[in-house]
């Protein structure tokens, strides 16, 4: 299986959870080394193993260019999964993206997704970069850290007030993107959340409506 962009170990865990032992070798892709690093510590702990590759999940070579190792050109997943990546690209990034998901997939396989249905393009309100800022700093004392609390400010506020995302459309429009690429939508359910999950800081699922996706390559 394939987990196509990952923030943490969270996704990780899940499915390890869900599959146990008949988990082998997952592999996470990112464009970021933070989250491949927190799944190698995860797979270090649980004793599952598990392959971290650092590329660009829209790219067909992914990690080619980089100086880990690559995915093979060849290699096809059972399963590609992952949260709330679509609205991080474009409407050209995201067929990019999906075209490569049907590539990297063998028949019969498999994407199981989450997205946030949006018709614009959002930012994070100078209230949700603080209340971040200060998850960030509450943390770093909770844990000891040594790092000067000007510079944890500074660099929590240059992170999260670079993120935005991309309109994903209506149901229509997301079915549509997935059959674009050739995939065949088997479940697509729409759930309501009435309000923030958790903590109201950017990267946490806020009151919306997301659609709960299932596509099978043929």
């Amino acid at each position: 299986m394939l987990i196509a962009g990952s923030a943490d170990f969270g996704m990780l865990e899940i499915v390890h959870r869900a599959f146990g032992d008949h988990l082998l070798e997952p592999t996470v892709v990112d464009l970021c080394a933070t989250p491949l690093m927190l799944c190698a510590w995860y797979g270090a702990m649980t004793g599952l193993p598990v392959r971290t590759v650092r590329g660009d999940l829209s790219e067909p070579d992914i990690g080619r260019s980089g100086a880990l190792p690559a995915l093979p050109e060849d290699e096809e997943f059972d399963l590609i999964t992952t949260h709330s990546l679509l609205r991080y690209f474009d409407s050209a990034g995201r067929q990019r993206l999906l075209r490569n998901w049907y590539h990297r997939l063998r028949p019969g396989g498999a994407v199981v997704t989450v997205t946030r249905l949006s018709s614009s393009v959002s930012a994070v309100s100078e209230m949700q970069a603080n209340q971040f800022v200060q998850c960030v700093l509450d943390a770093a004392s909770a844990q000891r850290c040594e790092l000067p609390a000007r510079q944890l400010r500074d660099w929590a506020g240059r992170f999260v007030r670079a993120g935005h995302s991309h309109p994903t459309g209506s149901v229509e429009e997301v079915r549509a993107a997935f059959e674009g690429a050739g995939l065949n939508v088997q479940r697509l359910d729409v759930r309501t959340l009435e309000g923030a999950v958790g903590a109201s800081a950017p990267g946490t699922a806020q009151g919306a409506e997301y659609a709960e996706i299932v596509a099978v390559r043929p």
